[in-house]
């Protein structure tokens, strides 16, 4: 990684010298490829959980392992960037906490206490 940062592209080194750090910079974030295979399981893991817990009736805990999963991506913009990891799951564990929000702040959804 610290590599990959060094390898900066300079604009006096031209096509070759960018084409090098390019090739430097890929190689060097190649050994990182699993452990981001390995957080998008997770990230799926955790929608499933939360499902499972929906499932059930535990609300709560299926909002917070989807907020959880959704941690790993952190938002368009930061998957994009490399600093959050996209996940297949992601637009149901999207789906449901909007609609689990949305749920909790219908006041037609409140029940009144006996």
């Amino acid at each position: 990684v610290g590599g990959a940062f060094l390898a900066h592209l300079l604009p006096t080194e031209g096509i070759a010298g960018c084409a090098t750090a390019l090739e430097i910079q890929s190689e060097a974030f190649r050994p990182l490829q699993p452990l981001a295979d390995l957080l998008r399981q997770e990230a799926d893991w955790l929608v499933l959980r939360g499902l499972l817990a929906l499932e059930s009736g535990e609300v709560e805990t299926a909002r917070g392992q989807f907020q959880a999963a959704l941690d790993f991506w952190k938002s368009e913009k930061s998957a994009a960037a490399g600093s959050g990891v996209d996940f297949s799951a992601r637009p149901i564990a999207q789906s449901v906490l909007a609609t689990i929000d949305e749920a909790k702040n219908d006041p037609s959804e409140r029940r009144e206490p006996h």
